[in-house]
């Protein structure tokens, strides 16, 4: 993939990795989680602009309305509106259908695994480290790595 491929509000540099900070959305029912994945965006050693939180699905798309971000991490299971359903309800809509989405859980279902990648998302299991974070967010953003 070249440069050009990218998304077009993905800056590069001449070196084909991303120059302007990223912009994430972390959606995960429980406090102490998104801490963890905001600290770990921050150790990853990716350009990070700025970072929203959301308690749940419907938060998530009350962000999405007054926020653009590159990548949202999505936890599968969390009360309220749960990932599956946010996921369902980004793709329906036009305006956030090509949203890139991260899908972190514990669980993995090899199945849900390539629906989710099918879509222009991934899949992280739960535990990971600010590395593996990294590769993640590359990966599904289709930025080669440096």
């Amino acid at each position: 993939m070249s440069p050009s491929d990218l998304p077009p509000d993905v800056v590069t540099g001449t070196d084909g990795a991303a120059q302007r900070p990223l912009d994430f959305l972390i959606v995960d029912d429980s406090a102490v989680m998104r801490a963890v994945i905001s600290k770990l965006v921050r150790m990853s050693g990716l350009p990070v602009g700025e970072i929203h939180h959301a308690a749940d699905g419907a938060e998530a798309l009350a962000v999405l309305e007054s926020h653009s971000v590159d990548l949202a991490t999505v936890d599968i299971n969390m009360a309220g509106m749960s990932g599956d359903e946010l996921v369902r309800r980004l793709r329906a809509n036009p305006a956030t259908a090509a949203q890139r989405v991260l899908i972190i859980s514990s669980e993995r279902r090899e199945e849900r695994t390539r629906e989710i990648e099918a879509s222009g998302g991934g899949f992280l299991q739960k535990p990971f480290d600010a590395e593996t974070l990294r590769a993640a967010v590359l990966r599904v953003l289709e930025i080669p790595d440096a």
